[in-house]
């Protein structure tokens, strides 16, 4: 155990002793081949090192003011407001050439989501319907009666595909929203 230590600080000592007497180079020489070989470097390779002074000479971050925010349209056919599921129309796109600010990013967003949301609560209610009409359907003996309960469910399954072929639309719509965004350059906190 005595031998291991006594190589041990051998070593440590041996190591010390070469590197103290390797020259030393003062930090005054150290800074001035530091200052030449950035000299040498191209500007055109250099990078921009951003400082506190460089934010308050440029006024800092600017944000456009904020467009007020319209109040959805009531839809005169069916007394709701905002777009129903069935407009064409996709909700809040932007004016072509027009920069968009926080408040447009994430009112596009949160119209789009919303409209989603409403498809797939109307696609479950559909859903539903349908299989509580199946289950009418099957407790019936009267054929008259089961024609009227068939011709139902086949309605609801219709718009039931119907409305999920819109979530569809509006999921890719969110998706195409999030990718617009991304090559945008807009932060994702905005989207939420």
């Amino acid at each position: 155990m005595k031998r291991e230590l006594i190589l041990a600080v051998g070593a440590a000592l041996g190591a010390s002793l070469a590197a103290a007497g390797a020259p030393a180079q003062s930090l005054v020489d150290l800074a001035r081949q530091e200052q030449a070989r950035r000299a040498a470097i191209a500007p055109e390779e250099r990078s921009r090192v951003y400082t506190n002074d460089d934010l308050r000479d440029s006024g800092g971050l600017t944000i456009g003011a904020a467009p007020a925010a319209a109040a959805p349209e009531a839809d005169a056919g069916s007394g709701r407001a905002g777009r129903g599921l069935g407009d064409d129309a996709p909700p809040s796109e932007p004016d072509a050439g027009e920069p968009l600010d926080e408040n447009a990013w994430r009112a596009r967003m949160t119209t789009a989501q919303e409209a989603r949301a409403r498809a797939e609560l109307t696609a479950a209610a559909l859903q539903n319907r349908a299989d509580g009409l199946w289950a009418q359907f099957t407790a019936m003996d009267d054929p008259a009666r089961r024609r009227v309960v068939e011709r139902q469910r086949t309605e609801a399954l219709a718009e039931l595909e119907r409305t999920q072929a819109e979530a569809g639309r509006l999921e890719q719509q969110i998706r195409d929203i999030r990718e617009e965004a991304r090559r945008a350059g807009v932060p994702p906190g905005w989207l939420r």
